[in-house]
């Protein structure tokens, strides 16, 4: 029930990404640094100026909570529903540094901030037993973490300056 309130948040990241994805695409096929970080940086003001909001209305078990009504059990489990918004957030944050690696060609630098996550992920999986309904949120953080930082170094080289390229060519 917690992840239902929590969709929202990932589903305002989908449409950005509809809207601006291309574009980090454009921008990182263009090496224009700039105008990633301008994308980027929008993107996330976006999804935090609708997440934030979202978060104090719905977060929590109180009176003037729209969604407590609609759907109780969400809130069973005292600071799992904030969890899961912000797991959702970081899980937008990460959408334009994707978007960029993909516009520069470079798909395979996803690959192992994705299996950091995934590793990351079964191993709250297997501490489920003790954190109980919190393992899928925190699972999600630690993956999505993973590919925030793996994802942005990638995204560092790719605007580096070719005399400051990397001799190995990545």
């Amino acid at each position: 029930a917690a992840r239902v309130i929590g969709r929202p948040v990932l589903v305002i990241a989908m449409g950005l990404e509809a809207v601006l994805g291309p574009r980090s695409v454009e921008a990182a096929l263009d090496r224009d640094r700039t105008r990633a970080r301008h994308i980027s940086t929008g993107f996330v003001a976006i999804l935090a100026g609708a997440a934030v909001p979202y978060m104090l209305l719905v977060g929590w078990d109180w009176a003037w909570n729209p969604a407590l009504a609609l759907i109780p059990t969400a809130y069973v489990v005292a600071g799992l529903v904030p969890l899961q918004v912000v797991s959702e957030f970081l899980g937008g944050v990460v959408v334009p540094y994707r978007m960029e690696l993909i516009g520069a060609r470079k798909e395979a630098a996803l690959l192992a901030p994705e299996a950091v996550g995934a590793g990351l992920q079964v191993a709250v999986a297997a501490v489920a037993g003790t954190i109980g309904a919190f393992a899928r949120p925190i699972g999600a953080l630690a993956m999505r973490s993973a590919q925030l930082v793996g994802y942005r170094a990638a995204v560092s080289r790719i605007y580096r300056s070719p005399d400051e390229a990397d001799p190995t060519g990545r």
